[in-house]
């Protein structure tokens, strides 16, 4: 059964999706997510009637742990360069905040973006929180992984073809069916304030050189003879 010939029939995405990091310091910064045009867009703009509006279908769903404090207030959109309001372009966005040591946080947005678009990208500001040393890795001075973001398109799908004779089979049926097609970003480094590991170190020499030397010295005063202090 499984010898059967099998076709995977995708499309492109429509837009090119990336992630990046704004801002500098160990306090906070920015998460941005890049929308751009491809060539499919533009073959979409082509086709379709002048009369009517093409529009385009976009969902994102953007995971953060819960050391990343998102301020979903702060979400921005531009397009094309200019700043737009969210109402317009938003239309529905769920957002379910982090619980501090329990839960990540979670947005999932569907925007409606028109065809002619050429570039979109969605902006939110964040606080950087503190971890106990305990919770610190091995290379905690490497950064903090924050999960891709998923950008899927529902106007646009991909699945699996098999041949005739293998579709009777359930299991080769529930493969074929289409879903959307999906885009993952890259997945980001955050650097968080670290503490000095060293520092225990450092307190547990320092204190026994001090203990050694006084308990030493002490000692060799209880210790000495009238005798040895006359010579």
């Amino acid at each position: 059964m499984w010898k059967q010939p099998i076709v995977w029939s995708s499309s492109h995405a429509p837009l090119y999706a990336c992630r990046f990091f704004m801002g500098s310091g160990n306090e906070r910064g920015a998460i941005a997510i890049s929308l751009k045009s491809t060539e499919m867009t533009q073959g979409l703009v082509a086709a379709n009637n002048v009369e009517e509006r093409c529009t385009l279908q976009v969902s994102v769903l953007q995971i953060v742990p819960w050391y990343v404090k998102v301020y979903y207030h702060t979400l921005q959109l531009l397009v094309d360069e200019r700043p737009q309001v969210l109402t317009d372009f938003v239309e529905r966005m769920r957002v379910s905040p982090s619980e501090d040591k329990v839960s990540p946080g979670m947005m999932e947005l569907v925007l409606q973006f028109p065809c002619e678009m050429k570039s979109a990208v969605l902006s939110l500001e964040f606080d950087k929180g503190f971890l106990h040393i305990d919770e610190y890795p091995p290379d905690a001075n490497q950064g903090f992984d924050i999960p891709s973001a998923i950008i899927s398109f529902p106007d646009f799908h991909a699945g699996l073809l098999f041949s005739e004779k293998s579709s009777k089979s359930p299991l080769l049926s529930k493969l074929q069916e289409k879903s959307p097609v999906l885009s993952y970003t890259e997945v980001l480094l955050v650097p968080l304030t670290t503490p000095d590991f060293s520092m225990p170190y450092n307190v547990i020499t320092i204190t026994c050189t001090v203990f050694a030397l006084y308990f030493g010295s002490l000692l060799n005063v209880l210790r000495r003879r009238v005798g040895e202090e006359e010579r």
